[in-house]
């Protein structure tokens, strides 16, 4: 779980970030929070692991801390990853991406969601597919924004899916990622 502060005039400026399982406190005098959350992504196969879904929502009147559950990447040979989710304080879920059904081909990236609210529209983004599986051990391919490159894993934290791979082994997907901000 990491902290900072953004850089830029009239825009967010603290965010916390969530790799893993955790609780977010809410900052004192604070009550509205925009969230980044995605799923983990999909293991491979011969072909490439699908991304995460990731969504961008903004919460307000938020007056109870919020439990943050992050999705793990799918297992090799085609798991689903699991889904992120938050729950207390603000409600929302990003499913994690599921199994490419095409041999040697790359996976999808995540499903991005736009969200219409009260501050205006906030665009979707989504966990990056994993790369096209190769027929022999002398092809490749790379994935994309976070999904792994020919015969590797997903990234961590991006939601990312497996990459394929030539023979049966598998690849997982990346796990899923949290990140929240506020204005002091």
């Amino acid at each position: 779980m990491d902290t900072g502060k953004a850089l830029g005039g009239g825009g967010l400026e603290k965010f916390q970030i969530f790799n893993s399982n955790g609780t977010f406190i809410l900052k004192p005098g604070v009550s509205e929070y925009w969230v980044f959350l995605v799923g983990g992504g999909s293991g491979a196969t011969t072909a490439g692991g699908n991304g995460g879904t990731a969504k961008f929502e903004f919460f307000e009147n938020v007056t109870s801390n919020i439990t943050v559950t992050i999705g793990a990447g799918g297992a090799e040979n085609g798991g689903s990853g699991g889904a992120s989710s938050l729950s207390g304080g603000a409600t929302m879920s990003s499913a994690g991406g599921t199994m490419s059904a095409i041999s040697f081909g790359g996976g999808c990236g995540g499903r991005a969601a736009n969200v219409n609210g009260s501050r205006g529209r906030f665009p979707g983004f989504a966990g990056g597919g994993g790369a096209k599986g190769a027929s022999s051990s002398s092809e490749s391919s790379n994935g994309v924004d976070g999904g792994g490159a020919y015969s590797f894993n997903g990234v961590p934290n991006t939601g990312g899916g497996g990459g394929g791979y030539w023979s049966d082994t598998g690849t997982v997907g990346g796990s899923g990622i949290c990140i929240i901000y506020w204005k002091d």
